[in-house]
């Protein structure tokens, strides 16, 4: 396989950019603005610990002042095209909501979801969903 080498520094350079937003969105408190207005209640929230790090998503906990807690995902830029990442979140999403409603396997309630479009921070597509500790038996 060729390796690309300006292809995957030009990766590397848009993902630095893209955390480098999600930081000051979560620094400046947009991102929990931006979930607040996505919360039926519209509780405010604070961000719980770190971000989770995947390798094609990042995860932020979420915990409302009614003590409900979310999980924010969002595709990693440079890890996920951004020419599917719209397609990919839909998917998932799509594919989360047939388990739960075909099987009894646990899965996260999804909150909100959205395509790049729709995501204020610009931060490209998202899932909002409970945090889930139930631990699996395997």
């Amino acid at each position: 396989m060729d390796y690309n080498k300006p292809l995957d520094l030009l990766h590397m350079a848009g993902e630095t950019d893209w955390v480098e937003r999600v930081n000051m969105a979560c620094v400046d408190g947009r991102l929990c603005s931006w979930a607040t207005g996505l919360q039926p209640q519209n509780f405010s929230c604070r961000l719980d610990c770190g971000f989770l790090n995947g390798s094609y998503n990042i995860g932020q906990k979420l915990v409302f002042d009614d003590g409900t807690t979310w999980l924010l995902r969002l595709p990693r830029a440079g890890s996920v095209s951004p020419d599917y990442a719209d397609e990919k979140v839909a998917m998932e999403v799509e594919t989360l909501h047939l388990i739960r409603g075909k099987t009894s396997l646990p899965v996260p309630e999804m909150y909100a979801w959205g395509l790049a479009r729709e995501n204020q921070l610009g931060l490209g597509p998202f899932m909002m969903m409970n945090f889930y500790r139930r631990h699996l038996p395997w």
